[in-house]
């Protein structure tokens, strides 16, 4: 889903679950970045489903999964001029944080163990 599309659903959800991260294509053994942000439209995506969730009445438990091979910041450079007000402040407003890093096959269902409760991957 792109833009308003994600922000209506998020708007009527119980549940918000954005999965985020990047591709082959962008995060390859000699593919350089200028900064670790999110890349592409996926920040000022995430912006809209927040701000579609806090105009809510009652706001849904945002959980943003991170499925990458590197690390990933949430605004700490470009964003800050949209009103996070502070770098990765984005991160102040999901309710949950997962970083799956490359999952594999069985990547999807580890994910929903995790974010249901049937396991905890702590040690």
């Amino acid at each position: 889903m792109r833009g308003p599309a994600a922000a209506a659903a998020a708007a009527a959800a119980d549940l918000i679950i954005a999965v985020v991260g990047d591709s082959t294509r962008t995060a390859s053994e000699n593919g350089d970045v200028d900064d670790l942000d999110l890349n592409g439209a996926q920040l000022p995506l995430l912006w809209e489903v927040v701000q579609a969730n806090k105009a809510r009445k009652v706001s849904a438990p945002l959980v943003v999964v991170v499925l990458s091979a590197q690390p990933k910041t949430f605004g700490a450079s470009m964003w800050t001029p949209l009103g996070v007000g502070k770098p990765n402040g984005l991160v102040d407003e999901f309710g949950a944080l997962l970083a799956a890093w490359r999952p594999g096959e069985e990547g999807g269902t580890a994910i929903l163990d995790i974010i249901t409760g049937k396991t905890n991957p702590s040690a």
